[in-house]
């Protein structure tokens, strides 16, 4: 009996060292402590002793004050995995996003760029409905293989280009230049190399 009240004396005085209060034993190796605030969290007497623990509770209130700072609201835990949570953005979209990204996204609000995927992708594709555009899919963050639906041709394009109306079939666009120069006598040597 001795032996463990002299155990708990030690795992006492760990945890002041490691800014906790030991309440009582759990099971084999692990305690029940209180941190700072006052949540009871359940620790390995190894990681209290070399100072090499978490609360849960306090992290994920930190997460949320975090969120709140930017503007987006913290729904909980992702299935992505433990670096990721699912978040509510000022845009009303719901995504999982990497929790170090949430500090960009204050850096972005300031610029008033907030990303949102789920808002991007649409007006990407508002934009390619209203060009008379089919989408066909993502090379990368930045190209997508597309279709122009009035001639039938295939691009890769920029998805910015998109947005910004400022595309055209270069084909059809090469044809037509074919034939003005042919209306007017004049022979097409084809694009500029250049270009």
């Amino acid at each position: 009996m001795q032996d463990k009240e002299v155990q708990d004396k030690i795992y006492r005085e760990e945890a002041t060292r490691a800014n906790l209060t030991f309440v009582k034993r759990s099971k084999v190796n692990y305690g029940y402590f209180l941190c700072n605030k006052g949540h009871t969290i359940e620790l390995q007497y190894t990681h209290v002793r070399r100072n090499n623990w978490k609360c849960e509770h306090c992290y994920e209130e930190k997460l949320r004050d975090k969120a709140s700072s930017v503007g987006y609201e913290l729904i909980g835990k992702s299935t992505l995995g433990s670096s990721f949570r699912v978040y509510k953005k000022p845009c009303g979209c719901i995504e999982d996003l990497r929790i170090s990204n949430v500090n960009v996204a204050k850096d972005n609000r300031e610029t008033g760029k907030v990303p949102c995927r789920t808002c991007y992708r649409k007006s990407i594709e508002e934009a390619a409905e209203k060009s008379n555009i089919t989408l066909l899919e993502d090379i990368n963050a930045y190209n997508i293989n597309i279709k122009f639906n009035s001639c039938g041709h295939y691009k890769i394009a920029k998805k910015v280009q998109l947005k910004r109306f400022n595309l055209e079939c270069k084909e059809c666009h090469e044809i037509q230049i074919k034939n003005d120069a042919e209306i007017e006598g004049l022979e097409h040597l084809g694009p500029d190399p250049s270009d």
